[in-house]
């Protein structure tokens, strides 16, 4: 469990899965990953989680905010894209729960923008391009109006 402490250093943290926050006492460690040129990537070990849930999690909207200090701040927006549940009988009950803990593993918005299919955009300005992309996939969009036109 993360706990917090008096001197202000630990972070704090908000997470939603499905829309419905989650018990901060139930988390027990969270990996964020934020890389250029990569996927997003939340990884949430958590105490006691419903047997249900396992299940029903796969696919739920995640929303993940972590500040640390005044000035630093770091968002994670997702879905579950798998979830690794660990259980022992001999532990008991953990929340009610025969899962003594879960890792939630969690993939960023981009991360449906794989797969096989690709598109060329020929003598169109830039704001055309993002706005087709964000369309498509139910992004917001912040790109500058330019007249310029890409030939390829």
């Amino acid at each position: 469990m993360i706990i917090k402490n008096s001197t202000g250093t630990t972070p704090s943290i908000d997470l939603s899965i499905g829309f419905v926050e989650v018990d901060y006492i139930s988390v027990q460690q969270v990996f964020l990953s934020l890389k250029e040129n990569e996927h997003d990537l939340l990884s949430i070990k958590m105490a006691g989680i419903p047997v249900k849930a396992i299940t029903d999690y796969i696919k739920a909207p995640v929303r993940f905010t972590m500040v640390r200090g005044s000035s630093q701040s770091h968002e994670f927006v997702g879905e579950v894209a798998q979830i690794i549940p660990d259980s022992q009988t001999r532990f008991g009950a953990v929340n009610n729960s025969p899962m003594q803990s879960a890792t939630i593993n969690c993939m960023g918005a981009s991360y449906r923008m794989r797969g096989a299919t690709s598109k060329a955009w020929g003598d169109v300005p830039l704001e055309r391009v993002a706005t087709e992309i964000a369309n498509k996939y139910g992004f917001s969009l912040d790109v500058p109006v330019d007249p310029f036109v890409f030939k390829h």
